[in-house]
């Protein structure tokens, strides 16, 4: 382990010793060269190992600058200390509930997976709250409290005396067996957006692929073609794929940067859905430009309209909930917050140097390529002394969502295999206690689906126990703090859901672009209901393919489908026989042993019971149209597309037409 965490970020001159090899022994199919317009990196500021500024050294010993990090440090406490009392009034109340009749070995059980599942409730519950606190702010003074790093206003200062250089932003599209028609209308509209606004000047394309169907490949050349044939003119397009996708996405950039990363000063990553406007890319290198120090500053991600129910009720929900948990989050972490790997800019110098991950080389299941790099690159990033920022305002930065369950799960499921790999990143040296931290939560929000299933069949076990031995003596949960502590849990876990649903019925614009107060409440209620039925869903699954995982080994990804695509009575029946088959057995037991006793195992029963149906249903077309005519579940770009959105779209139906 020791020796795995000394190789984890690759040094500088070990990206050097390694660069000509690399050049020498990917496999790749170069079908355009970089265009080069120098070779000058212009930063602004140049950091050592510990983090200590050369060039701009006494920026950062001003006053404001000190009276950032000691505000930082305040909030930080805040949030600790909110979360760590929050933590030990629960565990203490259900210690009392479960042993003030006394000690047993299954309530211990009990007590360890109330616990495990404990911390990502907590933690998105003060995040919610404190989100929402602050959103009641005045937008200037929201912006101006949340963001701490440096101020557009000091452009000037910072890059003073400097030349800037053409395109030193480079747009960097991760493309895999992809839609070729629906990525080239992504790429085409956002630099039609930067003409338009004549900021082309300022950006590069590099489009890495990872491609291995021979009819997609083929459709990729003729894309390169369009898009050279329309823009070569006006900015470089490198176009690059790999034969062998060694680290994937993380893989295929860690291989570019090290080969040309010097041409360029930043880059910002997109996924095949990513779509965004002149104004945020613009936006984002502003910050950067503001803010030497800055290694990464990631943009809150919006969701396109989608075309089906199941998509339009995630969205929903996401567009709810996540302003307001990303703004409290960002409040707190500050410099050492989130990268999520895509529609965030990078600066590409300290990530080249700092930031490239080395295969995790254990055996087992979670060795190899690390899956979910976005994160452990970010905190390396910190690191190495630059800060990583969330801007946690919604803008015109998009992404697209799974438009089904089975293409949820795969996604999801991919991120969990990810996750836990961070279990043996925990020991990592460079790594600082709360970079630690996030890990930890990463971890815990895919670990507490197998305890929040272990407590309620341990709690259904120890039930039907009692009614056989009629061991009526033995009480397990104390019947005046049960209760009590039920409230609780159940405030906790819904008031992220509350919180988001007020914050837009007082907001008389956001209520109007969703649909109006009557949709409002109407889409709160029945996405409540439905996340009641999912959530047994998604923690079976997860528990599912954790065991998977252990026992039978690493699953091979495929690629995700993003078209619109409704599920079959068949695929539905081959994702779902299990989680039904779960629900049938509980269904058995509950009528056998009496609903009264086991009152709990309905949580994680019904929905499995009905999974089959749910997927086929909610990815077809005669839900979504229903959902849509009622205002169910619309979010602000479905009643108001925007100039954005709306020159997307023409711009893919003209490709459609063609």
């Amino acid at each position: 382990m020791r020796e795995y965490s000394r190789k984890l970020p690759k040094t500088q001159a070990e990206n050097q010793a390694s660069q000509s090899h690399a050049h020498k022994s990917s496999k790749e199919t170069v079908l355009s060269s970089v265009v080069v317009h120098g070779n000058k990196c212009h930063h602004t500021a140049t950091l050592s190992n510990n983090g200590a500024t050369l060039e701009w050294q006494e920026l950062y010993k001003s006053p404001e600058y000190v009276k950032n990090l000691k505000t930082q440090t305040r909030r930080r406490l805040v949030f600790l200390t909110l979360t760590s009392l929050s933590l030990v009034f629960l565990v203490a109340f259900m210690g009392m509930t479960l042993f003030s009749s006394g000690f047993l070995l299954s309530k211990l059980a009990l007590f360890i997976c109330f616990c495990i599942s404990l911390p990502w409730l907590v933690f998105g519950f003060w995040n919610t709250f404190l989100g929402f606190l602050l959103l009641r702010l005045p937008q200037k003074k929201l912006e101006k409290i949340v963001y701490t790093g440096a101020s557009c206003s000091t452009i000037k200062v910072a890059g003073e005396g400097l030349e800037k250089e053409k395109h030193q932003t480079l747009l960097v599209s991760c493309i895999r067996n992809e839609d070729c028609n629906s990525v080239a209308a992504k790429l085409d509209a956002m630099l039609e957006d930067l003409h338009r606004q004549k900021q082309l000047s300022k950006i590069a394309l590099a489009i890495l692929s990872d491609s291995s169907e021979p009819v997609i490949i083929e459709n990729e050349a003729v894309m390169l073609q369009e898009l050279k044939g329309k823009w070569q003119s006006q900015l470089p397009i490198t176009y690059r794929r790999r034969t062998e996708n060694t680290g994937f996405k993380a893989g295929n950039i860690a291989q570019f940067v090290k080969q040309y990363g010097h041409l360029y000063t930043y880059m910002i990553p997109l996924d095949a859905d990513s779509y965004m406007s002149a104004s945020s890319i613009c936006s984002l290198i502003e910050k950067m430009d503001a803010d030497p120090k800055l290694g990464i500053l990631q943009g809150l991600v919006i969701a396109r309209p989608a075309p089906t129910a199941f998509a339009r009720i995630f969205q929903w929900s996401m567009r709810i909930g996540m302003r307001l948990h990303t703004i409290g989050a960002a409040w707190w972490l500050g410099d050492n917050g989130p990268y999520w790997g895509h529609n965030a800019i990078i600066r590409i110098k300290p990530f080249t140097k700092y930031c490239l991950l080395s295969p995790v080389n254990v055996r087992g299941p979670l060795g190899g390529a690390i899956l979910s790099h976005d994160l452990l690159e970010a905190k390396l990033m910190h690191a190495a002394g630059y800060d990583v920022r969330v801007w946690p305002f919604e803008t015109t930065s998009y992404e697209e969502n799974p438009v089904n369950l089975s293409e949820f799960l795969k996604r999801d499921l991919r991120w969990c295999h990810g996750n836990l790999q961070y279990f043996l990143l925990l020991g990592e040296s460079k790594l600082n206690a709360l970079s630690r931290l996030q890990l930890v939560m990463a971890i815990l929000m895919y670990v507490s689906s197998p305890a929040w299933l272990g407590f309620v069949a341990i709690a259904t076990i120890t039930g039907i126990w009692q009614i056989h031995t009629k061991s009526g003596g033995v009480t397990y949960f104390d019947p005046q703090l049960g209760p009590k502590l039920l409230i609780i849990m159940m405030c906790v876990v819904m008031s992220p859901k509350l919180l988001g649903l007020i914050d837009c019925l007082l907001t008389k614009q956001r209520r109007n672009q969703m649909g109006g107060m009557l949709a409002l409440l109407y889409s709160a209620v029945s996405e409540l209901l439905l996340s009641v039925l999912i959530s047994p869903i998604l923690a079976f699954s997860h528990t599912k393919f954790m065991i998977g995982l252990f026992t039978i080994g690493k699953k091979k990804w495929a690629r995700q489908h993003r078209g619109n695509h409704q599920m079959t009575w068949g695929q539905s029946y081959r994702l779902m026989k299990l989680h039904t088959l779960w629900g049938v057995l509980g269904l058995v037991v509950m009528i056998a042993y009496g609903f009264s006793s086991l009152w709990l195992l309905s949580f994680v029963v019904i929905g499995p019971l009905i999974a089959i149906p749910y997927a086929v249903y909610s990815s077809g077309p005669l839900l979504s149209a229903k959902t849509r005519n009622l205002k169910l579940w619309c979010i602000p770009e479905e009643s108001d597309p925007g100039e954005t959105l709306s020159h997307l779209r023409a711009r893919e139906n003209r490709g459609k037409a063609e």
